[in-house]
């Protein structure tokens, strides 16, 4: 017998998934995970764009990486 799974609330049915490859995380059943915009400023832009590692990425005003391939220390908190 499997284990019954646990999912957050869904609160957001146009909720954010993160464009890196093979990462499956969706904002609509996670409340512990943030997902970012790519930057508009283009150097820090290209940076993101070559470590997504994805070929062909096209970036659209609704593509996001999510917390899980920063670290802390790369997380600027808004005010």
């Amino acid at each position: 017998m499997s284990k019954p799974v646990k999912y957050q609330k869904w609160d957001n049915p146009n909720s954010d998934f993160c464009c890196v490859p093979k990462c499956v995380m969706l904002g609509m059943f996670n409340s512990t995970v943030s997902f970012h915009h790519f930057p508009k400023e283009e150097s820090i832009r290209k940076i993101w764009i070559r470590n997504v590692k994805r070929d062909n990425l096209v970036i659209k005003r609704t593509t996001t990486v999510c917390s899980r391939h920063f670290v802390s220390t790369d997380v600027i908190q808004g005010g």
